[in-house]
């Protein structure tokens, strides 16, 4: 998943040198020169940061049973390159003229991208208070849990995801609960941003199809 959230976010950096853009006196500009000089002068050093943040996950230095702090932040901080990618992604879909269908097509496949974006943060939020629950002795957490088995990270992260699936769809099976109080914490918090978040993609469902009617 980190290798895959790296390639978006080069892709993320290509589109921003091809779309449009306006600058500081709101005029359009569309020369590709002009544009890649803006972006070198605005936004290359946050790009290279942001690269080099994504690229320090998918190297054998990143070991996710570590403990080492600056491994830890250095996960929190690729979820900020995540925040850079709707703006480009708004610009090129304002540099398309579609039909009704298109933009309902547009806007679902949007919202799809949200829910997976969103489903991947709270999975990642999930097992970096594992790793944060090691590092200060706490050896037992929801992953303790006898139900659960895996036997890698791509395992331990699709545990993640299926719990916050379940929490943010207000299923809640019951299978997957908190074992301290730490843990409960968290996922009070996580309870509170997917109450909200489920009631925004229920808003933007009912919108797409009230323009389709």
């Amino acid at each position: 998943m980190n290798g895959l959230a790296l390639a978006s976010y080069i892709l993320h950096i290509l589109l921003q040198q091809l779309t449009e853009i306006k600058n500081e006196k709101s005029e359009l500009i569309t020369s590709l020169h002009e544009i890649r000089q803006i972006y070198r002068k605005d936004k290359l050093l946050k790009d290279l940061v942001s690269i080099t943040v994504l690229a320090l996950q998918i190297t054998p230095l990143d070991n996710h049973d570590s403990s080492a702090i600056f491994f830890i932040a250095i996960r929190l901080l690729s979820l900020l390159a995540y925040l850079e990618m709707s703006e480009t992604c708004e610009k090129v879909e304002q540099t398309i003229t579609l039909s009704i269908l298109g933009e309902t097509i547009i806007s679902f496949l949007k919202l799809l991208y949200k829910v997976f974006v969103f489903l991947h943060c709270i999975s990642l939020i999930l097992n970096w208070v594992v790793t944060l629950e090691h590092f200060y002795g706490i050896q037992t957490t929801w992953l303790s849990n006898p139900n659960l088995s895996y036997s890698s990270e791509f395992e331990k992260y699709v545990l993640g995801w299926y719990w916050g699936a379940t929490i943010l769809s207000t299923v809640g099976f019951g299978d997957i609960i908190p074992y301290n109080n730490v843990e409960r914490f968290i996922v009070s918090l996580v309870e509170v941003c997917c109450c909200m978040s489920f009631g925004y993609f229920v808003n933007t469902i009912g919108e797409m199809i009230k323009v389709r009617s």
